[in-house]
């Protein structure tokens, strides 16, 4: 049915056209008022809760661990409302999510400034500490942490894992998620994390089958189906792990880039290095500074004989992560490949060093006959500070406080190290200090 014309705009059939008629003027003030109300109304509402729909999405998102994601809904929620308490709140669990506790901090004590609810801060700052190993003073708050009914039972039960396993307290950390896991059981991330125990055990079918079980539950999990390549690779079964990379290269995925250059390190490993070019150029398009996927096309380069290519990919890569042994190794290789036989006989000398070193730390972890030898774990934790990943390191010197809280070599190892770094933040600054003191107690 067709809708009628309007009469204003032409006159009736005989009549002459006539002017605006006072029913008309009327009906455009009452319009006109009406939308100004609207409008009024309208910048009420935003001034006030123009925040909320942003932090929503960014809690959401969270709870999905698309940290990514939830940064950008924050970051929109702050531009709307730059002095909203909640949204100061969200990013510190963003940053605490993220390892990043100095960020914690500075956003937890902005939100108290603007009288978010104090003890919510003070419930996650209990968290930061225990995720980043503080346990001591974290675990006697444990029990009145989960007794809370707030619906944040997995964060809480989350930063304590983390900080277990820094400790390698792997039995306390089991018994924390068969807690977590009964009171959920869709939750994917117990499952996850027991994966993570095993495979740091060298586990790797039991890792495998915590993983396969975390994956039941979120199909989309980027991270859990590279997990379970990793685990395949070492069992030497790229094809398999091949299949788990390609699962977790998602378009509009997180896990996208490492995805990538899994997929390519697997077609190397089957003897496909020519089709390895293609996920890598991929990767690189997305994040050019990657310095796996430089690594890995780097290795490609260096079996086609592209020396000079290789040197270019891999000598900025070793001055930024002067500890990749694996990339300072390639760069050994593709300096003799171009004559410089001298330079690389330097690199695979800090190599080969190196690699004894983190040798004898592995091995004296599996000969470790008793959780409580403090003088192994120090030696352990000092090898990798040294040579290796320096937050294994940490996790391994700081394990040794769970015996000998009072142990004299490691609070002098942890004094200079963080002494090293106090002048990039006034946490290391503090944490030199007191281990200065205790190692001279």
């Amino acid at each position: 049915m067709k809708r009628k014309r309007h009469p204003g705009n032409r006159p009736p059939d005989g009549q002459p056209s006539q002017p605006r008629t006072e029913r008309g003027s009327k009906r455009s003030r009452i319009s006109f008022i009406v939308l100004l109300v609207v409008l009024a109304l309208g910048l009420l509402l935003v001034g006030r809760y123009r925040a909320d729909a942003p932090n929503a999405f960014g809690r959401w998102r969270i709870s999905q661990r698309r940290l990514v994601d939830a940064q950008w809904w924050l970051e929109w929620a702050q531009r709307l409302d730059p002095n909203n308490a909640e949204t100061e709140f969200l990013f510190a669990r963003v940053a605490r999510r993220k390892g990043e506790m100095a960020e914690v901090r500075e956003h937890l004590a902005r939100a108290a400034e603007l009288q978010y609810p104090l003890a919510r801060v003070e419930k996650e700052q209990w968290l930061a500490m225990a995720q980043s190993g503080q346990l001591r003073e974290a675990e006697q708050h444990l029990a009145s942490l989960l007794s809370e009914n707030q619906g944040d039972g997995a964060e809480v039960c989350e930063a304590f894992v983390i900080g277990l396993l820094r400790h390698r307290r792997f039995e306390t950390a089991r018994e924390l998620l068969r807690v977590w896991s009964a009171d959920l059981p869709h939750d994917p991330q117990p499952f996850f994390y027991l994966g993570a125990i095993e495979q740091d055990q060298k586990n790797w079918d039991k890792a495998i089958g915590f993983y396969e079980k975390a994956l039941q539950e979120d199909s989309k999990r980027g991270d859990i189906s590279i997990a379970i390549a990793k685990c395949y690779l070492e069992k030497k079964q790229p094809t398999q792990a091949l299949e788990h990379y390609r699962a977790a290269a998602m378009p509009d995925g997180e896990q996208r880039v490492p995805a990538l250059v899994g997929q390519a390190h697997c077609l190397r490993e089957l003897g496909k290095s020519a089709e390895a070019r293609a996920p890598l150029q991929q990767a690189l398009a997305i994040d050019a500074d990657d310095s796996a996927a430089n690594f890995e096309i780097a290795q490609v380069e260096l079996e086609a004989a592209e020396f000079a290519s290789a040197i270019n990919r891999l000598a900025p890569l070793v001055d930024r992560e002067p500890r990749n042994h694996d990339a300072r190794f390639a760069y050994a290789v593709a300096l003799r490949g171009t004559g410089k036989a001298v330079d690389a006989a330097k690199q695979f000398e800090i190599v080969s060093r190196a690699r004894k070193q983190l040798t004898k730390a592995t091995n004296l972890a599996e000969q470790m006959e008793s959780p409580d030898d403090v003088e192994a774990r120090h030696d352990i934790g000092a090898i990798f500070l040294e040579y290796g990943d320096p937050e294994e390191g940490l996790q391994w010197l700081t394990s040794v406080f769970n015996y000998d809280p009072n142990y004299k070599p490691t609070h002098r190892v942890l004094a200079d190290f963080y002494a090293a770094k106090q002048t990039q933040s006034p946490q290391c600054a503090a944490l030199a200090k007191h281990h200065r003191a205790m190692s001279q107690e």
